[in-house]
């Protein structure tokens, strides 16, 4: 570290989009971040990103890599898994920093050794980064952490387009993120394909980008592809060309599916969620139709930028009815390279 310059171990199993926008924002204020992980299948561009990659093949492997290193001052472990922050804690003096993107014990009960874990993540650890204002009130509710910092999964304006597509024809619906099909253990509310089918049926384009396309997880998206003209799946692209890509569409979906779960503490997670592609839909210029979502769903309303469905059915009557909300226009509010002067300033709190 230099008077201004930070160095930032980024500890990610296989970072996500949220890990490339944090360490590019960090990047771009003259920081150093170096990561840890253990692939780079999601954001491959991180090596670009990060002053230094370096691979290690498991936790004990992890641990002797962050005993190894004295080039850092402080560790910024991203989640899911939680036990690589564990890892963190055990082998280094310095800061460890916890980033809850997915509240684990909320989606499914935890005994034993994983409960412990995420105990430690949350109460051992210097501080812990929230994706949402609701998360962190439940996990207040649950455990003692140190500090808090609240930093929702905001995209980034240098990767907004510089102009918008003009919008296709018709009515089009446009999905950003995970696909599952119905059954996946953990991941039922990922099952979009009731909504797509109610949509579709309903004569509305629905175009949607899987954030992992693995065709072991898209069965029936692919047989949708094929059998029906209003449904079209796409491969991944790059950050800023799916903005762009996006900007030619009406409607963005966002919230979850919660037809097959009855979990209460599930339920709290889902509703409590704020996630990417909300903030990605506004900044390709699409209007977000929130489906469930409690937290999602209110601050789009709140800020007129959006629609709050409780159900596919409403989803439909929103996107068949409504007029899309006009489009936001002061980006610096939800831009992570102006927000993450905040997690810039926990950083400098931690060490001081």
């Amino acid at each position: 570290m230099t008077a201004d310059t930070l160095d930032i171990l980024f500890v990610h199993v296989d970072p996500c989009i949220r890990a490339e926008k944090e360490a590019f924002a960090l990047a771009n204020r003259g920081h150093r971040v170096h990561l840890l992980c253990q692939g780079l299948n999601f954001q491959p561009n991180m090596r670009d990103i990060c002053a230094s990659v370096t691979h290690y093949a498991d936790l004990a492997e992890l641990g002797a890599r962050i005993r190894a290193r004295d080039d850092f001052d402080v560790v910024h472990c991203h989640n899911e898994p939680n036990e690589p922050t564990v890892a963190a804690l055990d082998n280094t003096d310095r800061p460890v920093v916890y980033d809850c993107h997915d509240f684990r014990g909320l989606r499914q009960a935890l005994a034993g050794a994983e409960a412990e874990t995420e105990r430690r993540c949350f109460e051992d650890t210097a501080a812990v980064v929230h994706v949402s204002q609701g998360m962190a009130e439940v996990a207040a509710g649950r455990y003692d952490s140190n500090r808090v910092l609240v930093l929702p999964s905001y995209p980034m304006l240098t990767a907004a387009p510089a102009e918008h597509l003009p919008k296709l024809d018709g009515n089009h619906v446009v999905y950003l993120g995970g696909l599952r099909d119905r059954g996946s253990i953990h991941y039922e509310y990922r099952n979009y394909l009731p909504f797509f089918e109610k949509l579709t049926a309903a004569g509305v384009h629905v175009h949607a980008y899987p954030a992992d396309f693995n065709p072991r997880n898209l069965a029936t998206y692919l047989a949708l592809d094929k059998e029906n003209a209003f449904f079209h799946l796409h491969p991944k692209l790059p950050y800023g060309e799916l903005l762009r890509e996006i900007s030619r569409y009406q409607w963005g979906l966002s919230g979850f599916n919660f037809m097959d779960i009855t979990d209460p503490n599930t339920l709290l997670f889902l509703n409590n969620a704020l996630p990417n592609k909300l903030f990605d839909y506004l900044l390709g210029g699409v209007c977000p139709v929130v489906v469930n979502c409690e937290t999602s769903g209110r601050w789009a309303v709140e800020h007129g930028l959006g629609y709050h469905a409780a159900d596919a059915d409403q989803v439909v009557d929103i996107v068949l009815h409504e007029t899309p909300r006009p489009p936001l226009t002061d980006f610096g509010r939800v831009d992570m390279l102006e927000q993450i002067g905040r997690l810039e300033g926990l950083y400098r709190e931690l060490l001081a």
